[in-house]
């Protein structure tokens, strides 16, 4: 269905998601994929979950009428360095008592730097997920019909040379996003060294010490 969400009031940020289905049975999916880390992340996928559910309602429609929100994130990059399993479910709990909230929204995250070769499907779809050669992509293809039919999607579009020039914008898109943050970052620390530098020199100079009695 329609990725962008429709903006309650004029000032709402303009959000998009990667990829959202609408099913009967299991709710309202997002489905994400994030080749980068950065921390802003955790608050944006909360936020696309929150709208996700919190849209499905009209005005004056009741409340029943709310199915379960769930995020779906494919990373190319580890999130959780304290962690050694791929597969995290995030949903709302009370630690303190061990009760879980029913069901409404949950946040789905897979690392594939930390996939496995355990034979399930979903270590299988991690496998596609990063797989490079056409042998790979060949022999995932024959574990199970639905990678199988992703295979045959992807041939389609390699053979099709707007498609592929496509892709290729979007890779070049996100190559150039990566290169602003670091830009943006090496920008920012220099910036809070030389405004840490002026800082302390102020203060210094306050209580009476000069750079040049400083050893």
């Amino acid at each position: 269905v329609n990725t962008i969400f429709a903006a309650d009031k004029k000032d709402d940020k303009l959000s998009a998601l990667d990829v959202k289905v609408d099913t009967r049975e299991y709710g309202v999916i997002d489905v994400e994929i994030q080749l980068e880390y950065y921390d802003e992340l955790w608050k944006r996928f909360q936020y696309y979950t929150a709208r996700m559910y919190a849209q499905q309602l009209y005005s004056g429609e009741h409340y029943d009428k709310l199915n379960r929100a769930i995020s779906i994130i494919i990373a190319n990059v580890t999130f959780l360095q304290e962690s050694p399993a791929y597969h995290h479910r995030f949903s709302l709990y009370d630690a303190e008592h061990g009760i879980a909230y029913p069901d409404s929204m949950e946040i789905h995250l897979f690392e594939i730097p930390k996939r496995q070769q355990d034979g399930t499907p979903i270590s299988d779809w991690l496998n596609f997920f990063a797989a490079r050669t056409e042998e790979a992509f060949m022999q995932l293809a024959q574990t199970n019909s639905a990678i199988d039919k992703a295979w045959g999607v992807i041939r389609r579009l390699s053979g099709d040379e707007r498609e592929r020039e496509l892709a290729e914008r979007r890779e070049k898109a996100f190559r150039d996003q990566a290169a602003a943050y670091a830009e943006m970052y090496d920008r920012g620390e220099a910036n809070g060294i030389k405004i840490g530098e002026a800082n302390g020199i102020k203060i210094g100079e306050a209580n009476g010490i000069k750079i040049g009695e400083i050893e």
